[in-house]
């Protein structure tokens, strides 16, 4: 009988115990609940999630890049608006109005050698000519409405110089790495415009100029250096690949065949984007190096 009185005992002590520890493990679970929730509930933001672990799970939020939609989105570079139906199925664009190394285009970063030309030669990849870089016999300024860029004196670089000055240079409202040279569809959709985007535009236009005397557009033919037999050639425009027609040679020309049509065949000289080439360049931003990750707006009912 008293074996049986004490292990009842035992049953109720063992019990109790385990009720006691029950208690004890869901206050700890309800501490541990309490000091976790606000990580397990936390609202994902935009800032939480990085492009390269952005998935389609995380459906409220979207990729923004910060191409330009309109004039006033390139003003602050003082750049011209370019739309995407004008450049050849490209992107919308801004595009500098001079040259690289002059007025309000991209500036020339260290690293690239700066000659004037006819005083000194350079026989580097990274080079830019400064001075008369035009043809001074025929060169003219102010045939293109109110512009004041004249075709004499343009700064001229080669490939190299060039395609390093637009991705170095980050202007107010952008970073390193967002300018580029532009595409070949993009320089040959500004060709089929010219009248819109550059004839009698004057400072609202891409102030391009020819080597053939073109009613509102300023001339600027080449000239050689007397140090290396280098062609200087203003009407010349880099882009960042090789022609698509050619698969060989990196710039447009303006004036050739005719005189009225940029980019409509590849310059077909023996040179490619070698120091033996220098020739404008003009910079383009598109934003699409800009992507951020942003909360998706809220659908409506």
């Amino acid at each position: 009988m008293k074996n049986n009185k004490n292990k009842a005992l035992i049953r109720v002590n063992l019990a109790a115990f385990s009720l006691v520890e029950l208690l004890i493990t869901l206050i700890i679970i309800s501490l541990l609940i309490g000091a976790f929730a606000p990580v397990i509930t936390k609202k994902l933001k935009a800032s939480d999630i990085t492009v390269g672990s952005f998935t389609e799970k995380d459906n409220d939020f979207e990729f923004k890049n910060n191409a330009p939609q309109s004039q006033k989105d390139c003003d602050k570079f003082n750049a011209l608006f370019i739309p995407a139906s004008m450049n050849d199925g490209a992107n919308n664009v801004c595009v500098t109005k001079y040259n690289v190394g002059d007025g309000d285009g991209a500036s020339i970063p260290s690293g690239i050698k700066v000659v004037t030309i006819g005083t000194a030669g350079c026989a580097e990849n990274y080079c830019c000519w400064q001075g008369k870089t035009a043809n001074q016999a025929s060169c003219t300024t102010g045939k293109n409405g109110n512009s004041t860029y004249s075709a004499c004196n343009r700064t001229t670089c080669t490939w190299y110089a060039a395609n390093l000055a637009c991705n170095e240079w980050a202007p107010s409202g952008s970073k390193k790495g967002d300018w580029r040279l532009p595409i070949n569809e993009e320089v040959q959709g500004w060709a089929y415009n010219l009248d819109t985007l550059n004839v009698n535009k004057g400072k609202n236009g891409l102030q391009l100029i020819s080597n053939a005397n073109i009613t509102g557009v300023d001339t600027g033919n080449y000239v050689r250096d007397i140090f290396g037999n280098i062609a200087s050639t203003p009407y010349h425009l880099w882009t960042r690949s090789s022609c698509v027609r050619t698969k060989a040679y990196n710039f447009f020309s303006y004036g050739y065949s005719g005189g009225s049509v940029l980019g409509n065949v590849c310059e077909m000289d023996s040179i490619s984007f070698s120091n033996n080439a220098i020739n404008s360049a003009r910079c383009v931003y598109d934003g699409l190096n800009s992507t951020q990750i942003v909360q998706k707006p809220a659908e409506k009912d």
